[in-house]
Protein backbone atom coordinates (compact mmCIF):
# COMPACT_ATOMS: atom_id res chain seq x y z
CA UNK A 1 0.00 0.00 0.00
CA UNK A 2 1.26 3.42 -0.87
CA UNK A 3 0.85 5.80 2.06
CA UNK A 4 0.96 9.56 1.85
CA UNK A 5 1.11 12.03 4.69
CA UNK A 6 0.23 15.69 4.81
CA UNK A 7 0.19 18.27 7.58
CA UNK A 8 -3.03 19.34 9.27
CA UNK A 9 -2.58 23.09 8.86
CA UNK A 10 -5.55 23.96 11.10
CA UNK A 11 -3.87 22.27 14.05
CA UNK A 12 -0.19 22.95 13.34
CA UNK A 13 -0.48 26.53 12.01
CA UNK A 14 -1.68 28.21 15.21
CA UNK A 15 0.84 26.24 17.30
CA UNK A 16 3.99 26.61 15.21
CA UNK A 17 3.38 29.60 12.90
CA UNK A 18 6.82 30.56 11.54
CA UNK A 19 8.14 26.98 11.81
CA UNK A 20 5.46 25.66 9.45
CA UNK A 21 7.73 25.84 6.40
CA UNK A 22 10.27 23.53 8.07
CA UNK A 23 7.54 21.21 9.38
CA UNK A 24 5.91 20.89 5.94
CA UNK A 25 9.30 20.16 4.36
CA UNK A 26 10.13 17.52 6.99
CA UNK A 27 6.72 15.85 6.58
CA UNK A 28 7.11 15.81 2.79
CA UNK A 29 10.45 14.00 3.17
CA UNK A 30 9.00 11.20 5.34
CA UNK A 31 9.53 7.72 3.93
CA UNK A 32 7.02 4.87 3.91
CA UNK A 33 8.87 3.41 6.91
CA UNK A 34 8.64 6.76 8.76
CA UNK A 35 4.89 6.92 8.14
CA UNK A 36 4.38 3.31 9.27
CA UNK A 37 6.42 3.95 12.43
CA UNK A 38 4.40 7.12 13.08
CA UNK A 39 1.14 5.17 12.72
CA UNK A 40 2.30 2.46 15.15
CA UNK A 41 3.80 4.75 17.79
CA UNK A 42 1.32 7.61 17.49
CA UNK A 43 4.08 10.24 17.52
CA UNK A 44 6.93 11.38 15.31
CA UNK A 45 9.75 13.80 16.15
CA UNK A 46 10.87 16.43 13.67
CA UNK A 47 14.15 18.21 14.27
CA UNK A 48 14.10 21.85 13.21
CA UNK A 49 16.85 24.46 13.59
CA UNK A 50 15.10 26.02 16.57
CA UNK A 51 13.53 23.04 18.38
CA UNK A 52 12.42 19.43 18.20
CA UNK A 53 8.73 19.11 17.41
CA UNK A 54 6.78 16.03 18.44
CA UNK A 55 3.90 15.42 16.05
CA UNK A 56 0.80 13.53 17.19
CA UNK A 57 -1.65 11.71 14.91
CA UNK A 58 -4.07 14.66 14.90
CA UNK A 59 -1.29 16.89 13.53
CA UNK A 60 -1.25 15.05 10.19
CA UNK A 61 -3.48 13.22 7.77
CA UNK A 62 -2.27 9.82 6.58
CA UNK A 63 -3.82 8.57 3.37
CA UNK A 64 -3.68 5.15 1.74
CA UNK A 65 -3.41 5.44 -2.01
CA UNK A 66 -5.10 2.78 -4.09
CA UNK A 67 -2.87 0.58 -6.17
CA UNK A 68 -4.16 0.13 -9.74
CA UNK A 69 -6.37 -2.98 -9.82
CA UNK A 70 -6.77 -2.99 -6.03
CA UNK A 71 -9.22 -1.38 -3.64
CA UNK A 72 -7.55 -0.42 -0.36
CA UNK A 73 -9.13 0.55 2.96
CA UNK A 74 -7.36 1.35 6.23
CA UNK A 75 -8.49 1.85 9.77
CA UNK A 76 -5.92 2.30 12.49
CA UNK A 77 -3.06 -0.09 11.86
CA UNK A 78 -5.21 -2.50 9.83
CA UNK A 79 -5.14 -2.27 6.03
CA UNK A 80 -7.16 -4.47 3.70
CA UNK A 81 -6.52 -4.66 -0.05
CA UNK A 82 -8.94 -6.31 -2.44
CA UNK A 83 -7.94 -7.35 -5.94
CA UNK A 84 -10.71 -5.94 -8.15
CA UNK A 85 -9.30 -6.89 -11.52
CA UNK A 86 -11.78 -8.88 -13.59
CA UNK A 87 -10.31 -12.02 -15.10
CA UNK A 88 -11.73 -13.64 -18.20
CA UNK A 89 -13.17 -16.43 -16.01
CA UNK A 90 -14.96 -13.91 -13.75
CA UNK A 91 -16.29 -12.05 -16.79
CA UNK A 92 -17.62 -15.30 -18.28
CA UNK A 93 -19.28 -16.24 -14.99
CA UNK A 94 -20.87 -12.78 -14.79
CA UNK A 95 -22.26 -13.14 -18.33
CA UNK A 96 -23.68 -16.57 -17.45
CA UNK A 97 -25.39 -15.15 -14.35
CA UNK A 98 -26.84 -12.28 -16.36
CA UNK A 99 -28.26 -14.75 -18.88
CA UNK A 100 -29.78 -16.84 -16.09
CA UNK A 101 -31.47 -13.72 -14.76
CA UNK A 102 -32.83 -12.73 -18.19
CA UNK A 103 -34.05 -16.27 -18.93
CA UNK A 104 -35.77 -16.58 -15.53
CA UNK A 105 -37.54 -13.25 -16.14
CA UNK A 106 -38.53 -14.45 -19.63
CA UNK A 107 -39.97 -17.67 -18.11
CA UNK A 108 -41.94 -15.72 -15.51
CA UNK A 109 -43.30 -13.16 -17.99
CA UNK A 110 -44.31 -16.01 -20.35
CA UNK A 111 -46.34 -17.66 -17.59
CA UNK A 112 -44.27 -20.86 -17.45
CA UNK A 113 -44.56 -23.08 -14.39
CA UNK A 114 -41.52 -23.26 -12.14
CA UNK A 115 -41.02 -26.91 -13.16
CA UNK A 116 -41.47 -26.45 -16.95
CA UNK A 117 -38.51 -27.64 -19.02
CA UNK A 118 -37.41 -25.26 -21.75
CA UNK A 119 -35.30 -24.92 -24.90
CA UNK A 120 -33.16 -21.79 -25.18
CA UNK A 121 -31.87 -20.19 -28.36
CA UNK A 122 -29.38 -17.34 -28.08
CA UNK A 123 -28.29 -15.23 -31.01
CA UNK A 124 -24.51 -15.32 -31.28
CA UNK A 125 -22.50 -12.30 -30.19
CA UNK A 126 -18.71 -12.32 -30.10
CA UNK A 127 -18.66 -10.99 -26.53
CA UNK A 128 -20.82 -13.82 -25.10
CA UNK A 129 -20.29 -16.96 -27.18
CA UNK A 130 -17.37 -18.37 -25.16
CA UNK A 131 -19.09 -17.61 -21.86
CA UNK A 132 -22.29 -19.41 -22.95
CA UNK A 133 -20.35 -22.45 -24.16
CA UNK A 134 -18.24 -22.60 -21.00
CA UNK A 135 -21.20 -22.27 -18.61
CA UNK A 136 -23.84 -24.10 -20.67
CA UNK A 137 -24.43 -26.81 -18.03
CA UNK A 138 -24.69 -24.28 -15.23
CA UNK A 139 -27.16 -22.09 -17.15
CA UNK A 140 -29.18 -25.20 -18.09
CA UNK A 141 -29.36 -26.46 -14.51
CA UNK A 142 -30.45 -23.08 -13.17
CA UNK A 143 -33.13 -22.51 -15.82
CA UNK A 144 -34.31 -26.14 -16.38
CA UNK A 145 -33.18 -25.97 -19.99
CA UNK A 146 -33.01 -29.22 -21.96
CA UNK A 147 -30.71 -27.51 -24.45
CA UNK A 148 -29.08 -24.17 -25.16
CA UNK A 149 -28.31 -23.33 -28.76
CA UNK A 150 -26.18 -20.50 -30.05
CA UNK A 151 -27.67 -19.52 -33.41
CA UNK A 152 -26.56 -17.10 -36.10
CA UNK A 153 -29.86 -15.22 -36.28
CA UNK A 154 -33.18 -15.20 -34.40
CA UNK A 155 -36.49 -14.04 -35.79
CA UNK A 156 -37.27 -10.76 -33.98
CA UNK A 157 -41.04 -11.52 -33.82
CA UNK A 158 -40.74 -14.50 -31.45
CA UNK A 159 -37.57 -13.60 -29.53
CA UNK A 160 -36.62 -10.94 -27.00
CA UNK A 161 -33.86 -8.40 -27.07
CA UNK A 162 -31.68 -8.64 -23.98
CA UNK A 163 -28.98 -6.29 -22.79
CA UNK A 164 -26.25 -8.07 -20.86
CA UNK A 165 -23.96 -5.06 -20.49
CA UNK A 166 -23.88 -1.51 -21.82
CA UNK A 167 -22.32 -2.71 -25.06
CA UNK A 168 -23.64 -6.30 -25.25
CA UNK A 169 -27.11 -6.74 -26.72
CA UNK A 170 -28.48 -9.91 -28.28
CA UNK A 171 -31.72 -11.86 -28.69
CA UNK A 172 -33.00 -14.94 -26.86
CA UNK A 173 -35.88 -17.28 -27.48
CA UNK A 174 -37.31 -19.53 -24.76
CA UNK A 175 -39.71 -22.33 -25.65
CA UNK A 176 -41.51 -24.70 -23.32
CA UNK A 177 -40.74 -28.38 -23.94
CA UNK A 178 -44.00 -30.30 -24.33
Amino acid sequence: VIKKIKPNFKVLGPRYGKLMKEIVRAISLMTHEDITKFEKEGTYTIETQKQNIILASEDVEILSEDIPGWLVASEGDLTVALDISVTEELRFEGIAREFINRIQNYRKESGFDVTDKILISIQKHSAINKAIEKHKKYISSQTLAKDIRLVDKLDRTNSRKVEIDDDITTYIKVEKVI
